[in-house]
């Protein structure tokens, strides 16, 4: 919903063989909603799949996954404690596979991936650091560690989940 995707694929009996990109920064339909929400944030990913048809309409789908998250000007203030701003920096791989459906007419098409189970395969996270203030007023970091650990388990754990209900829809020549 953040970010689009852009598809591309080859149809050949019994398969498509295709991949998606997504920037919500190129491609982002909620960008004010995004902003006002999150503040200068960006999610991107990139995925190669591969649908394979086992009945008439109905495929199973195999697909590697890039999906970035980029949040900038996080804030963690607690009156008396410390102040501190920082920005987060999520990538994470991960196999999918699922089932969907997929409907031809003369001029488009209609994809719905009912169900993309999510394995993960690699992540990584980097805390930028752009001023704090827990050190000096309270003496200690940890409740401001214990904040970026949490919230980073939390983006990492919302990139690496399963998704369901994606619909694709566009041309087809």
């Amino acid at each position: 919903i953040l970010a689009p995707a852009l598809s591309a694929g080859m149809y050949w009996n019994p398969m498509v063989v295709g991949f998606e990109i997504n920037d919500s920064e190129h491609l982002g339909i909620w960008e004010k909603e995004r902003r006002e929400s999150l503040g200068p944030s960006r999610f991107s990913g990139q995925t190669l799949f591969l649908k394979w048809f086992y009945f008439e309409n109905f495929y199973l789908i195999a697909a590697r996954e890039n999906r970035s998250a980029k949040i900038l000007n996080i804030n963690y203030n607690r009156e008396g404690e410390g102040k501190a701003m920082f920005g987060m920096f999520l990538d994470t791989k991960v196999f999918s596979l699922g089932t969907g459906l997929l409907r031809f007419n003369e001029i488009g098409f209609l994809s719905i991936d009912i169900i993309r189970l999510s394995f993960l395969q690699n992540q990584s996270f980097e805390v930028v650091e752009y001023g704090e203030t827990w050190s000096e007023l309270s003496g200690s970091r940890e409740r401001l560690d214990q904040n970026i650990r949490e919230r980073s388990d939390k983006w990492l754990g919302w990139l690496n989940s399963s998704t369901g209900f994606i619909v694709t829809f566009g041309v087809n020549f």
